[in-house]
This record gives structure tokens, C-alpha cells and sequence, in this order.
């Protein structure tokens, strides 16, 4: 891959700068391992937060979910949106897609219970 980029310091083959550096965009997916996610916080209005980890370009927001119903009960009985900044994530995104690769530390999504018999 060579070298590194300046921005977030990784090989440079999955990613390029623009700009002052601050700014980069993805490419198309490379081999070198640098695609992957250590680690996801999730985090309610309640302050709760959960830190999940392990996750690749190709994960999608279902399969987050699906993690996070082993961490709280709300996660099986309401049902949650997962959002990054202002966006709604669609169950169908990946991890990938929604930009949450690439972004430095550990990205933080906020997590919003709704409960669907309330009427």
C-alpha cells in the first residue's frame, strides 16, 4: 500500500485526503484490513451507552441491532432507530455506507426506543 495518510494515518489505499486533510472519502474496498470498525458507541437520552466492537465495512444497521438486543432488554421489546447526526440509519445500511468507517475514534450513534403498542 505504501505510505500513509495524513488525515487518519492509514495506508492510504482505502481512503484519500482533501483538503486541509480534515475531509476524506472512501474508495472502493480495499484488502488491507484498515476498512474494519473496532469499535462502535451506541448511546441513549438516558445516558446509557454500549460499545460494541468487531464490526467490518459489510455489517449492516439490523446486525448492529441485533448485538445490541444481547446488551439491554430494549433493544427485544421497543423498537430502536439507530442515528448518526441528524440521519436515521436504515436497518438495510452498512456500516460502510453510512460513512461510520473512517470517521477516527470510535464512532458514537444515538439510539432512539419507541414503543409500538403505545397507541
Amino acid at each position: 500500500a505504501g505510505g500513509s495518510c495524513s488525515c487518519c494515518g492509514c495506508c492510504g489505499c482505502c481512503c484519500s485526503c482533501l483538503g486541509s486533510g480534515s475531509r476524506r472519502r472512501l474508495r472502493s474496498s480495499s484488502s488491507c484490513g484498515w476498512g474494519s470498525v473496532p469499535v462502535v458507541e451506541v448511546a441513549s437520552a438516558d445516558g446509557e451507552s454500549w460499545r460494541i466492537g468487531d464490526l467490518s465495512r459489510e455489517t449492516t444497521i439490523r446486525e448492529l441491532k441485533v448485538r445490541l438486543q444481547k446488551e439491554d432488554v430494549r433493544f427485544r421489546t421497543h423498537h430502536a432507530d439507530l442515528a448518526l447526526g441528524p440521519r436515521i440509519l436504515a436497518d438495510s445500511d452498512t456500516v460502510g455506507h453510512c460513512g461510520i468507517v473512517g470517521v477516527g475514534a470510535a464512532p458514537r450513534l444515538a439510539v432512539v426506543f419507541t414503543d409500538l403498542r403505545a397507541g
